[in-house]
């Protein structure tokens, strides 16, 4: 969604040629702010990557009901052997990040209080480089670390290391945001309380848990990774093809 200004202003592209996919909240209010939200109803197709964002859109005024495109993995790419232990904690996504209100909305500094207090090694995504590691870098990431913790207020069709870390074998503890309450139902982690405090308190007794319990650690680790198997783009692209298909119709 965030380039539709350039291929409708820069280069003259019509709307009635353009499929719009939002993978975020501003990008749908920076369309409305530019076109107005009848822009929406031009277009060849509208996707959004989770069912959240198809929620802000409705509330947001869009009169165009998106159709959900979830996003996948390459499951080959992130399998890995399971731990036999619980050693080594991190932390996938962004570190720190503030949205255009100056909210910090990734809150890393959650899961290494969460780790310091559990006793365990922290380890976030950018060891090696100083900054966030690159995405060709994360399958190596994730052998690197025991469980990945994600503190996010906010995602919208993710959270994306959620699942990739699940596929490597990893114990996965995240807030409910995204998609990650269904995907937690379905095995691929755990569901922990949005707010900070209450955050730290519960990650750090799973944690613990897990520590001093390798068997039922692994048995976790292992539902989990299996889970992932369903989110391989190979049972996710159909949605997308369709998206596409349905716009020259």
């Amino acid at each position: 969604m965030d380039t539709i200004h350039i291929l409708r202003d820069i280069y003259g592209i019509s709307p009635q040629k353009i499929v719009g996919i939002s993978h975020w909240t501003f990008d749908i209010q920076d369309i409305i702010g530019r076109y107005g939200s009848d822009i929406f109803t031009k277009l060849a197709g509208y996707g959004v990557v989770g069912q959240t964002l198809l929620w802000d859109s409705l509330t947001l005024g869009v009169p165009t009901i998106p159709k959900i495109v979830p996003l996948g993995i390459d499951y080959s790419e992130f399998e890995g052997q399971i731990p036999e232990r619980l050693l080594t904690v991190g932390c996938a996504s962004s570190f720190s990040a503030k949205n255009k209100f100056g909210v910090e909305i990734k809150r890393g500094d959650l899961a290494k209080d969460c780790a310091d207090r559990s006793g365990l090694k922290f380890k976030p995504a950018g060891f090696w480089t100083g900054g966030n590691t690159p995405i060709h870098e994360m399958p190596k990431y994730y052998q690197s670390v025991d469980a990945v913790l994600i503190c996010s207020l906010t995602e919208a069709g993710g959270p994306m290391p959620a699942t990739e870390a699940a596929a490597s074998g990893r114990l996965v503890i995240s807030t409910p945001v995204g998609v990650f309450p269904l995907r937690a139902y379905e095995g691929i982690g755990i569901v922990a309380p949005i707010d900070s405090d209450k955050y730290v308190e519960f990650t750090t007794e799973i944690l613990r848990y897990y520590a001093e319990n390798p068997k039922e650690f692994m048995e976790k680790c292992a539902k989990g990774k299996e889970a992932a198997k369903k989110f391989d783009w190979k049972f996710t692209v159909d949605s997308w093809i369709e998206l596409f298909e349905s716009a020259w119709h």
